[in-house]
């Protein structure tokens, strides 16, 4: 809802849309993976960081139906080979894991008990991204947090056999 009252919808992200799609249209029952890409606007409803727009274009590649490491390693290495036929140079991968329904809940109830130990030292808006999606506290801007999320706990530390064994691979 927009401060004047008017209800707007923008697309935030791809990846939902994919997955609709890949359900809706029996993407399942094809062969499998199906990849799909697309491009276009998609739209920030919070306040943007410094240089960032509401509205910017993006390109989203999927790898549906595969749950092989191979599957994300060739996403990956789709954008490294984009920004070097760019031009750029020096760049790196910094990947992580969100874990599955059987350790993220933990790492969650970890994640949420550090953070309301310092709950005092968040910023009103991480008091209330707290109590909504504790992860988008990990994202914050808000002056002060980096030395406060320094020590909160990490996500790999808490995964489960299967998913670190995924992460690994």
């Amino acid at each position: 809802e927009e401060p004047d009252g008017k209800h707007v919808t923008l697309r935030p992200e791809f990846t939902a849309g994919f997955v609709r799609a890949y359900i809706e249209n029996g993407m399942g029952s094809w062969p499998q993976p199906v990849k799909l890409f697309s491009t276009g606007p998609i739209f920030r409803r919070e306040r943007p960081q410094a240089g960032r727009y509401r509205q910017h274009s993006q390109f989203n590649a999927e790898i549906l139906g595969e749950t092989d490491p191979a599957a994300d390693l060739e996403v990956m290495m789709l954008a490294m080979n984009l920004y070097r036929s760019l031009g750029y140079k020096g760049l790196n991968f910094q990947i992580n894991s969100t874990g599955c329904p059987v350790c993220k809940p933990v790492y969650m109830t970890a994640l949420k008990a550090y953070l309301a130990d310092h709950e005092g030292k968040l910023a009103p808006i991480d008091a209330e991204r707290l109590q909504k999606n504790p992860l988008r506290v990990l994202d914050s801007k808000e002056q002060g947090m980096d030395n406060l999320l320094a020590d909160a706990p990490h996500i790999i530390d808490h995964l489960c056999d299967d998913c670190a064994e995924h992460f690994t691979d």
